[in-house]
């Protein structure tokens, strides 16, 4: 037979393991095309084909999924200080497949810009105009 106490401590743990896989569950992957523009030199990143020089707002525990959208030019993506994610960069040889950020961590409402944007092997002249925004 289990005591009260022990009984009020069960619910409570039950409580706190089905809030916790709620907000592990609710993370989302935003997919980024990011293209390069070969007559300016700058790029571009569009969401859902819409361009957005932020990507977001994104709630903790969302990724970002760098691609180009082709195979052969791959992507890199240097953070200009602090990253929302768990590095400042993050590359990839293959831009199909793409570079996925991991979980955001980053601080409500900041935005991070992008220190350097490399599609292929073009170097964008923009960067600091992009990046991504918290929620």
């Amino acid at each position: 037979m289990i005591s009260r106490h022990g009984r009020i401590t069960l619910a409570v743990f039950v409580a706190l393991v089905v809030v916790l896989l709620s907000c592990t569950l609710n993370a989302a992957v935003v997919k980024v095309l990011v293209s390069y523009n070969s007559n300016t030199g700058s790029c571009t990143q569009t969401v859902n084909h819409l361009p957005q020089p932020y990507v977001g707002p994104l709630d903790f525990n969302d990724h970002v999924l760098w691609v180009t959208g082709n195979a052969v030019n791959g992507v890199y993506v240097e953070f200009e200080g602090s990253s929302p994610f768990g590095s400042t960069s993050y590359g990839n040889s293959d831009g199909a497949t793409g570079v996925d950020s991991g979980p955001a961590h980053g601080a409500p409402t900041n935005t991070y810009h992008y220190g350097r944007l490399i599609v292929g092997k073009f170097s964008c002249n923009n960067p600091g105009s992009l990046g991504i925004v918290m929620r």
